[in-house]
């Protein structure tokens, strides 16, 4: 599979030739044009991962490539690294301005630019893996980094928290009260883990009220205990006091009858690869998932920790 596509946007042909050929042994698919034109014309048909654009080309320049790439939904949040003779700094300042991404000056050092097009490439992904509401890595960042653990064979416990009645609450407080909740448990993960943790542990939000925390074996137990008492004692606080008073929501369905729904709790499913090792991403997520879903039938806020051996034994709170 390739890295990325490039679109080398150049008018010289030998130029186009050699970066082809780099690129292509790097591992990335390559597509190319030789003038502004058709530059933007490739940008929006193909819709490369990278652009790399002259900033001295025929027919339209790289500045006014740059500036309708930067006006078009389609394009606009394609990364552009600009190439050029020119060192002059305003030079620079001015395709930084109108959008790029990054900036190289000719002659330059292949090794340099492939490592900008990574560069580029690592930090939209990233961006685009990246919850709008908690900041956190989401689910192609959660993906990455458990499927790193796995192939170091590094020692780890997986944690996916979920709040319960969750809907409940956002259906009768409302979105913005919704997204303070969401975002009272990121806050209790970063404390935590910040006290109890490590530097390497990892928090991804998979979407909504559901989370990823991946830490070590030996720590896991009093972080999760540590956000599950804090969870309990600051929940209720979001409750209006008459609802606090009767533990629970009350709200008239659309057939007429009066539903209950209890203060939210906090389930979470922990595995680990103490016993046995992952052979891949999809196992690990699988037997976390049914962890969760162990622990969400449940009373209360509490994790439940697999601690079966090759499938055998049950899970256990």
């Amino acid at each position: 599979m390739a890295k990325g596509k490039i679109l080398l946007a150049e008018d010289e042909p030998d130029v186009r030739l050699i970066l082809r050929k780099i690129f292509e042994k790097e591992g990335y698919e390559f597509t190319e044009a030789s003038d502004g034109i058709q530059a933007l014309q490739k940008a929006r048909e193909e819709i490369p991962d990278v652009i790399v654009l002259d900033v001295m080309m025929p027919r339209m320049g790289g500045f006014e490539v740059l500036e309708n790439l930067r006006e078009n939904r389609l394009t606009k949040f394609i990364p552009v690294i600009m190439l050029t003779a020119r060192a002059q700094v305003n030079d620079k300042i001015a395709g930084l301005r109108r959008g790029a991404d990054d900036y190289v000056t000719k002659p330059f050092d292949f090794k340099e630019l492939i490592a900008r097009v990574e560069g580029v490439l690592e930090r939209t992904r990233k961006q685009q893996a990246t919850n709008p509401l908690t900041n956190l890595p989401g689910n192609l960042a959660i993906e990455d980094e458990i499927k790193k653990r796995i192939a170091k064979k590094e020692k780890m416990a997986i944690c996916y928290f979920d709040y319960d009645n969750f809907k409940a609450f956002n259906d009768i407080y409302g979105f913005e009260k919704g997204d303070k909740v969401i975002l009272l448990l990121v806050n209790l993960l970063l404390k935590t883990i910040q006290e109890k943790g490590n530097e390497k542990d990892f928090i991804g939000h998979i979407g909504g009220d559901d989370f990823i925390l991946v830490t070590t074996i030996e720590a896991v137990d009093e972080i999760c205990s540590e956000i599950l008492k804090e969870f309990d004692r600051l929940i209720a606080l979001q409750y209006d006091e008459e609802d606090r008073k009767k533990g629970c929501i009350e709200v008239i369905s659309r057939t007429g009858k009066l539903e209950k729904f209890p203060l939210m709790t906090l389930s979470v499913g922990i595995v680990t690869n103490k016993s046995k090792e992952f052979s891949h991403y999809g196992e690990a997520i699988k037997a976390v998932t049914e962890m969760k879903k162990y622990a969400k039938n449940q009373k209360g806020s509490l994790f439940v920790k697999d601690r079966r051996v090759n499938g055998h034994g049950l899970p256990q709170k």
